[in-house]
């Protein structure tokens, strides 16, 4: 059965683990993408697909692009296919200012 999910950016940062190896008897979900599974869509099964929208910010655009794992997989380490935008970055670092270390410790 295709399913359809859609996935919000979530507001704080998340760390990504890597896939499992699955058996290669039939069909298998497509390889997690670090960046995509921070996203929600980490993995996606044979014949589904995950829509991510990404937030609107002062210095990202609000975009939306879908991941989408063929129905027949049977390759694990297939990264599924993606349509869409990627959300582009509008700022950059215009300075940046450090201060005297306050530690007197030697490696803190």
């Amino acid at each position: 059965a295709n399913t359809s999910t859609t996935a919000k950016a979530p507001e704080a940062n998340t760390t990504a683990k890597p896939a499992m190896l699955q058996s290669l008897a039939g069909p298998v979900q497509c390889a997690d993408c670090p960046f995509t599974t921070v996203l929600g869509c980490g993995k996606v099964q044979p014949g589904d697909k995950c829509t991510i929208v990404t937030a609107q910010d002062d210095c990202i655009t609000k975009n939306s692009f879908t991941l989408t794992c063929p129905k027949g997989n049977t390759n694990p380490n297939k990264i599924a296919d993606m349509t869409g935008n990627l959300p582009e970055v509008l700022c950059k670092t215009c300075s940046v200012q450090t201060s005297a270390d306050t530690d007197a410790r030697k490696g803190f």
